[in-house]
């Protein structure tokens, strides 16, 4: 699904009904837009709830006290929005994702409001949902194969057997993990030039996150996991696991 075009939902559950399955569901990881979109279209209708963003602010945003995060921006919010820009300076048209889209590509947030919800990851897990949590970061599904180079900068190689290192999936989250240590990531870029990371480590109980508003194609911060000789990998890599 191209995320730069205009979709109803029509035209979602049109495209549901036309599609056939290659595989059996399960079997193999493939990461989808269209899937995140119906998965939280599926949730919304089923807890009654009139949109997704309701439904987010109730169960998560409210009580995170989250108040920044939106898929909607304010008059007020807008004043405050990091203006995208290339590689020569230009400002970049916003991007607005389609109405199906949205509960995979469309939050706006600050950089308070994403290190509260990381934050918040580690202290659930130390109480009675914490459980809960760590269902959802439980490997689903394995890539069966190991990270480029043999020794992505995330887990320095000096103190990790790379050779033992895969690339995993749980529920949302991507994992990488020597089997002793576990890196929890997720990252995602927009077509108008930006790029958003987060990352953290249950056991050394470390959060990392970057929030990137330039076409940063040389950088590529939503890829910056599989980056081993980049100087900013190396620094995320030693913030998350020394």
């Amino acid at each position: 699904m191209d995320c730069t075009k205009i979709y109803t939902f029509n035209n979602s559950y049109q495209a549901l009904t036309n599609t056939t399955l290659s595989r059996d569901p399960g079997t193999k990881l493939e990461y989808s837009n269209f899937g995140m979109g119906l998965l939280g279209q599926i949730i919304t209708l089923q807890s009654n709830t009139s949109s997704f963003h309701e439904l987010l602010s109730k169960w998560i945003l409210n009580i995170l006290d989250m108040n920044s995060i939106t898929f909607d921006l304010s008059d007020e919010q807008k004043s405050r929005l990091a203006i995208q820009h290339s590689n020569s300076s230009q400002e970049l048209p916003t991007w607005k994702a389609s109405k199906p889209l949205t509960p995979g590509t469309a939050l706006d947030s600050t950089a308070s409001d994403l290190l509260k919800f990381l934050s918040a990851i580690i202290v659930l897990m130390k109480t009675k949902l914490g459980d809960v949590k760590k269902d959802t970061q439980l490997i689903r599904h394995s890539t069966n194969h190991l990270l480029p180079n043999d020794e992505p900068a995330i887990f320095p190689s000096n103190k990790f057997d790379s050779d033992t290192l895969e690339f995993h999936s749980g529920f949302g989250w991507m994992i990488i993990t020597n089997f002793g240590q576990e890196i929890m990531w997720h990252s995602g870029s927009t077509p108008d030039g930006y790029d958003s990371f987060i990352a953290f480590n249950p056991i050394k109980e470390r959060e990392v996150m970057i929030l990137c508003g330039v076409d940063a194609s040389h950088i590529n911060i939503s890829n910056i996991i599989f980056k081993a000789n980049n100087s900013l990998a190396s620094l995320v890599g030693t913030l998350l696991t020394e």
